[in-house]
């Protein structure tokens, strides 16, 4: 099967997890720590917010180390989109 355009940027970035297991990854520190106080779409309206949401991601499994704030954004977006 071919990859998702986001899976292959995240590759580019060292990250080889799945897309899928990568935005259950998104999901599950966004309902942790966000949930009470946004919905995905008002978090993009906060950038102080968005960012140390990305920072966390960047810390929650070394091969997301790498992968920038707007891509981190961009799958948690598309996730919102198109639930698994």
């Amino acid at each position: 099967m071919a990859k998702s355009p986001l899976e292959s940027a995240l590759k580019e970035y060292g990250c080889e997890t799945p897309i899928k297991q990568f935005q259950d990854a998104l999901e599950e520190v966004f309902n942790r720590d966000y949930r009470a106080r946004f919905t995905v779409d008002s978090l993009m309206q906060h950038p102080s917010d968005a960012v140390e949401y990305c920072q966390k991601i960047n810390k929650y499994q070394s091969d997301f180390a790498a992968v920038p704030e707007n891509l981190i954004l961009r799958c948690l977006m598309a996730r919102r989109k198109n639930p698994v």
